[in-house]
């Protein structure tokens, strides 16, 4: 997990300098950018406190069964990196660039909405609010856990895999050749989060730890 204040602060030369080709201006707000009016009518969801909220709500809530934080959203460390990471990059399309497996990943979490329950049912089982920030273009979800770490939900029930401990380690996977690992969480059987051949002895299979209550 990153000590890092800022989750984009973590990120590898790669990464940066694929985000800043994509458009992305360090520490500048997209909240204005022609490209959000035009494609959704609407400003960046991260840079108003209400619209942010009633976005997040889709979710889950601050407090049980969604973890152990309590109170306002502000405490919730999952939708405060979401908030952080979205605020500069809302809508930005990134590629991963001539790789064996060609990725594009774009910063819009509203697609997330039509999967709520799904995600709603994770954040019970990983011990906290599940935050989405965007999605591996017409694949899957790219998630934010409480813990920092980055997840990735396929679209049609291929199952949940894990891309890293924090924003930064996440995007090298996302935009690399390397491979997602699959998840293990005990108790979810669902097979929509994990296919029927992923156990706790899967080669590079990665089992959370649920956050403690």
């Amino acid at each position: 997990m990153s000590s890092l204040d800022h989750p984009l602060d973590d990120l590898s030369k790669n990464v940066h300098s694929k985000l800043v080709a994509a458009g992305w201006a360090p520490g500048v707000a997209r909240h204005d950018s022609l490209l959000a009016w035009l494609r959704l009518s609407r400003r960046n969801i991260a840079t108003t406190a209400d619209v942010w909220r009633r976005f997040v709500s889709h979710f889950g809530y601050p407090g049980p069964p969604f973890g152990s934080f309590k109170g306002e959203l502000d405490s919730c460390r999952s939708a405060r990196i979401a908030q952080q990471i979205l605020r500069e990059l809302f809508l930005l399309e990134v590629r991963s660039g001539p790789t064996r497996y060609p990725t594009t990943i774009i910063f819009n979490p509203l697609g997330a909405i039509g999967s709520a329950p799904e995600i709603r049912t994770l954040g019970v089982h990983l011990g906290g609010l599940i935050v989405p920030v965007g999605e591996v273009l017409s694949m899957a979800h790219v998630l934010i856990a409480n813990s920092g770490e980055v997840y990735v939900l396929d679209y049609i029930g291929g199952g949940l895999y894990y891309a890293g401990e924090s924003f930064g380690t996440g995007m090298d996977t996302l935009l690399s050749d390397r491979l997602f690992r699959p998840v293990y969480i005990e108790g979810l059987d669902d097979p929509y989060f994990r296919l029927p051949e992923v156990t706790p002895d899967s080669p590079n299979v990665f089992c959370p730890v649920r956050a403690v209550e």
